[in-house]
């Protein structure tokens, strides 16, 4: 029992630390890093947080050094899924989620919408929605983050999903139920022929 005592302490720390980098960007430990496998985005983003903006232009046109908004949003991806992997988030961040989630619903259905929001770029690039595609390919991929983003609520709240709802049944999960929709199925007559 007192192992289990000792490995809630840890994920509860772990929790802990991690919205604080989120919502701070306080540091995180090495041990951390370590066991979720941040180690080298996170080197990397502080590498280039501390760079002059002069030196990080050169070094991104070179190819030397990434985008700092996508490194951004996979390091934050990462931590993300690193802090709902040790339990249930604290309720700002799923308050803040729930934004989220609502603003990826509103672009779905009116890709529009992303043009007259003022949200940080790197909230596109999280969801990997591309502001310079066509509105169809915006909502399409504020479709798909929707769905990502509505089941991890479920698994992280128990909560039903919303997406269903919103959008209507996911066509990639109905599979054949969607193939032979408005077809009637019957059997074939025959059989043996009389006399035989």
């Amino acid at each position: 029992m007192r192992d289990n005592d000792i490995s809630q302490q840890v994920k509860t720390r772990t929790i802990t630390v991690l919205y604080g980098f989120l919502t701070q960007r306080q540091e995180i430990p090495e041990y951390i890093l370590k066991e979720y496998g941040l180690t080298e985005d996170y080197a990397m983003y502080n590498r280039i947080e501390n760079m002059e903006y002069e030196d990080y232009e050169t070094g991104r046109k070179d190819g030397r050094l990434p985008d700092i908004t996508a490194m951004e949003a996979r390091l934050t991806r990462k931590i993300e899924a690193a802090m709902e992997s040790c339990g249930k988030p604290p309720v700002p961040y799923l308050e803040k989620l729930n934004e989220e989630l609502e603003i990826l619903g509103m672009v779905a259905k009116n890709p529009k919408y992303a043009d007259n929001i003022l949200y940080k770029l790197d909230f596109f690039a999280k969801y990997g929605i591309d502001r310079t595609a066509p509105h169809r390919t915006q909502s399409e991929q504020a479709k798909n983050a929707y769905r990502e983003l509505d089941s991890r609520f479920v698994r992280m709240t128990g909560r039903r999903p919303y997406a269903d709802e919103l959008f209507g049944p996911d066509r990639r999960q109905a599979g054949i139920a969607d193939n032979n929709r408005g077809r009637t199925l019957r059997n074939r007559p025959g059989g043996r022929k009389p006399g035989m």
